[in-house]
């Protein structure tokens, strides 16, 4: 006999009570990322650009470079000749370091000195106490092979001219003997004039030339050497001695003094007594030689020392650039100019054989 059966009934369990719930930050719906202002949609970009001209315009030119990369805008503002007018307008104006840099036999490279950007000074240049400095590739069209006696700042601009030698707001042309004629350019009136002839005639090959107490000097290889002064209009012919350590193009002139790194030994001109002396201190600067393709600049009174240090690698060749920065006391007392190495950097790798044709300062 069965049993039928007994289904038992269950109670229903009621839920217990619970304490109200906070959000989760984590099960909580996903919260908008809040985007960084694009150079496109900065507030700063559209300011009226007579604003913005006055507003980049108090920026360091060392920075220039860099700034050129946050936008099409900025790049052809830090182009355009309003900029270096308003520069001049605010009392701005700076010694500015351009380098023109031969590539192959044709072919003329242009690069300027700028800051790194912070993110690209790495431990090394911490450690090292890095300048901070770096070149970046001015963005010219194709420039022609330059030459070092063809490459003159006037004012703000650079001229460049073939087998010629140009001075201050004028240019002085020199052919490449003594016996060719003499040639002036007055770059307001664009006008060309020839200088007075030669007191002397002779084919004395032009070593190079210089201004020194108001006098264009041309020196020559066979130390016939003449000067001509604007004030008076005429040629002197000088026997100064500049000539010897006046070669390889390694020579400028600071504050009316003649430099010289002529086969990698530093000396300045004493014009007073007709001699060349020795350049002091420069510790720190290592010893240079003629194939390192030593060039010298004037950098608002300081003297920059450029030069290559080429090396092979698996018969490859590599170049390196490297530029130094060197104060200069004059100590009148013991007629001696001493040199203070102010930084020294590491500038630029190409894998191939180049070479620094000039450094120029540009009051920009």
């Amino acid at each position: 006999m069965s049993y039928p059966e007994k289904r038992k009934r269950r109670k229903k369990k009621e839920p217990s009570p619970t304490l109200p719930s906070t959000p989760n930050p984590a099960s909580s719906s996903p919260k908008k990322k809040k985007l960084s202002p694009t150079p496109q949609t900065s507030p700063f970009l559209s300011l009226p650009y007579d604003l913005l001209l006055d507003c980049v315009a108090r920026v360091s030119r060392l920075y220039h470079p860099t700034l050129s990369l946050v936008c099409k805008r900025f790049g052809s503002l830090l182009a355009s000749p309003e900029l270096y007018k308003a520069r001049s307008l605010l009392g701005n104006t700076e010694r500015c370091l351009y380098v023109c840099i031969g590539h192959g036999a044709n072919e003329s490279r242009w690069y300027t000195l700028c800051r790194k950007p912070d993110k690209i000074l790495d431990n090394e240049d911490t450690k090292s106490k890095s300048s901070g400095y770096a070149l970046a590739r001015v963005p010219f069209p194709e420039s022609p092979r330059a030459d070092f006696v063809g490459l003159v700042v006037v004012g703000s601009s650079i001229y460049q001219i073939a087998d010629w030698e140009t001075l201050k707001s004028q240019f002085w042309i020199a052919g490449r003997y003594l016996s060719n004629l003499f040639h002036v350019f007055d770059t307001e009136s664009q006008v060309w004039d020839a200088l007075p002839p030669l007191p002397f005639t002779g084919n004395h090959h032009v070593k190079g030339t210089a201004c020194i107490d108001g006098k264009f000097h041309t020196i020559s290889t066979s130390k016939v050497d003449v000067a001509y002064s604007s004030t008076e209009g005429r040629w002197d012919l000088v026997r100064s001695g500049m000539s010897e350590y006046m070669s390889n193009n390694s020579y400028c002139v600071i504050e009316n003094v003649l430099y010289s790194a002529s086969y990698g030994d530093f000396r300045w001109y004493d014009s007073e007594a007709h001699k060349w002396r020795n350049l002091n201190g420069l510790v720190g600067l290592p010893k240079l030689r003629c194939e390192h393709g030593i060039r010298l600049a004037d950098y608002g009174g300081n003297l920059v020392v450029s030069w290559n240090q080429q090396t092979y690698y698996s018969f490859l060749p590599q170049t390196k650039i490297w530029c130094a920065e060197v104060s200069l006391e004059r100590r009148r007392e013991s007629c001696e100019i001493w040199g203070k190495v102010e930084w020294l950097e590491h500038m630029l790798t190409a894998p191939r054989i180049i070479d620094v044709t000039k450094v120029l300062a540009v009051a920009v």
